[in-house]
């Protein structure tokens, strides 16, 4: 028999072992003295182990804590530890052996004296360190022997008369990937699909409450690369069930959750994933307090994407400027965006026809009177866009009118008004007004019709409104970036009429501009505004007109939302607002 003697004091300080070579493979673990221990008295010894976790990152060795509480009656009574490792088929004996201080091998104590002791032990030998992905087992056993004739146990409050604690060594770092819309270059929506792919050779993603895992994430606007510093539970919800009952298919796990960004623009999403290992105390049990952080942590993953709303800018041309019943037109049609367009076009001549496709179609008229034909076509991520052109007919034999519009005739001699740089667009059944119908006076300037998404991207990309002040109906952004000068506007004449716009702080004036238009019809408005306007709540004040009418007048809200920071080399990043719930990373 070989004793441990001073090696575990009766005050249970840490062993100091001679390393010796690991035992041969078991195939099986027999414990058979163990079963001799029918004479047992009433009371029994306690042997209890320190809960271990399932994954340990350690730098070190692995320590496993026990208590042992002798009886009184006892006058030999002795602990022994066996230290394995799991291999496949069954388990392999590093040091120890099972049966007791009787057996050859065994590790044990001398004689302890009553009361309760605690043991702190480590894998092997102090001095080894434990290479990644082992699981290894210490087990404890109390012997007692009464008649001086042979060691004997008892069984513990299991069942069991060994204590076995188990724990697998992980200090690899998990991998993972972002994907946002599936890794689509542009999107069309404000709500973006965010993937997180975990990935993992040894421990699944951390086990956090709920089944949820431990993953920070954070949003910036392109090209910054932001630190995520905050859990986000959202984002944190596992494809798999993140439990042991699914391991080790959850080693590769997947979370999806969305991005909510404020307006167009590209944008960056980066995310760090913990592992389950949970670090190791030389001298204090684990207890299951850890925090994530304290986890194996992947290095950041990133990736981009371009929030793109904005519909294509298209122009309708006609080859007529004076047309009759049974006339031939040919039409026209070209469309502009940053992402592309699709090359599909659909016409809707206006005269309750089958609509035509393709950049070109051609036309008649059956009967006499004014169309207002529009060509519809989309960019490269959906977004649509459409033109009009209103077409005069007049009878055969008559005098035919003339096509008003890009290209068309002008019936009041006029220029069309400059463009905005964005996709023009009128309701349906208005048309375009030009230059000689429409005048713009104080700090106003006509510009050509504008379509929703163009009046909010203009504003920073925060959204439209409109209101309707009888037979005058505007298009406003719902909020203005501070920064920027024109403050555009869509203004849709149902009668000819003036109108006054004034943006208001408040009972201050800050700018006001005017729009005659002597025939219906839809222009945008452009008003000058201070480059230095401060962010809050303003209003825009309209007041229409009609002619021979009595003025009306309604107030449209505006929010003033300070203009985004430029990235400096000093600067690791711009942070955006982000529909991503967070909270402390203390699961």
């Amino acid at each position: 028999m070989r004793d441990r003697g001073s090696a575990c004091s009766d005050r249970g300080v840490r062993r100091v072992l001679v390393q010796r070579p690991p035992a041969r493979l078991l195939a099986a673990l027999v414990v058979g003295c163990l079963a001799l221990a029918a004479s047992t008295s009433a009371a029994s010894a306690t042997i209890t182990a320190a809960p271990e976790p399932v994954f340990t990152k350690t730098a070190g060795n692995n320590h496993f804590y026990f208590t042992v509480e002798k009886p009184t009656y006892y006058s030999e009574y002795r602990a022994c530890i066996v230290t394995t490792k799991v291999v496949p088929g069954g388990e392999q004996i590093l040091e120890g052996a099972f049966g007791g201080p009787g057996v050859s091998g065994s590790l044990c104590t001398a004689n302890l004296p009553a009361g309760t002791k605690a043991f702190n032990e480590v894998v092997y030998t102090e001095s080894w360190i434990p290479p990644d992905g082992g699981t290894y087992r210490v087990c404890l056993a109390a012997y007692h022997n009464t008649g001086g004739v042979i060691w004997q146990t008892e069984p513990q409050a299991n069942g069991q008369y060994v204590i076995c604690p188990t724990s697998t060594i992980d200090r690899s770092k998990p991998s993972i990937g972002v994907h946002l819309a599936a890794d689509a270059a542009r999107v069309n929506t404000l709500s973006v699909p965010v993937r997180i792919d975990y990935q993992d050779a040894i421990s699944p993603p951390w086990q956090g409450p709920n089944g949820t895992a431990s993953n920070w994430v954070c949003a910036a606007a392109y090209p910054s690369q932001c630190n995520p510093t905050e859990v986000s539970s959202v984002c944190s919800v596992p494809a798999v069930p993140n439990d042991m009952g699914h391991y080790p298919a959850n080693l590769a796990n997947t979370f999806s959750c969305t991005l909510n960004v404020p307006g167009e623009g590209r944008y960056t999403v980066c995310a760090i994933s913990a592992d389950s290992a949970v670090p190791d105390s030389p001298t204090i049990a684990w207890n299951g307090t850890a925090s994530s952080t304290t986890a194996n942590l992947s290095a950041p993953a990133c990736d981009d994407v371009t929030v793109d709303t904005t519909g294509p800018a298209v122009t309708v041309t006609a080859d007529a400027a004076n047309l009759t019943t049974g006339q031939l037109v040919r039409f026209g049609a070209t469309a502009t965006d940053p992402a592309g367009t699709s090359g599909s076009y659909d016409w809707d001549f206006g005269d309750n026809s089958a609509h035509g496709s393709g950049p070109a179609p051609t036309h008649t008229y059956t009967q006499a009177g004014t169309f207002v034909v529009r060509a519809t076509t989309a960019d490269a991520v959906g977004n649509g866009g459409s033109a009009t052109l209103t077409i005069k007919v007049g009878a055969a034999g008559g005098t035919g009118g003339g096509a008003k519009g890009e290209g068309g005739g002008k019936e009041s001699g006029g220029a069309p008004l400059p463009g905005t740089g964005a996709g023009t667009w009128t309701p349906p059944g208005s048309p375009a007004l030009d230059s000689g119908q429409v005048k713009a006076g104080g700090a106003a300037t006509a510009v050509a019709p504008l379509s929703p998404a163009a009046i909010s991207q203009a504003g920073g990309g925060g959204g439209s409104r409109s209101a309707t002040l009888g037979k005058l109906r505007i298009m406003a952004p719902r909020s203005f970036r501070s920064g920027l000068r024109l403050l555009k506007v869509n203004v849709t004449f149902g009668r000819a009429g003036s109108l006054r716009l004034t943006l208001m702080k408040g009972a201050a004036r800050i700018s006001r501009g005017t729009m005659v238009a002597t025939r219906p019809g839809t222009a945008g408005l452009a008003l000058r505004v201070p480059k230095t306007l401060a962010p809050g709540a303003y209003k825009l004040e309209a007041t229409f007109r009609p002619g021979g009418g009595k003025a009306l007048t309604k107030s449209l809200p505006l929010t003033v939302v300070r203009a985004a920071a430029r990235p400096s080399a000093s600067s690791s990043s711009t942070s955006v607002p982000l529909g991503l719930v967070t909270q402390p990373a203390t699961d």
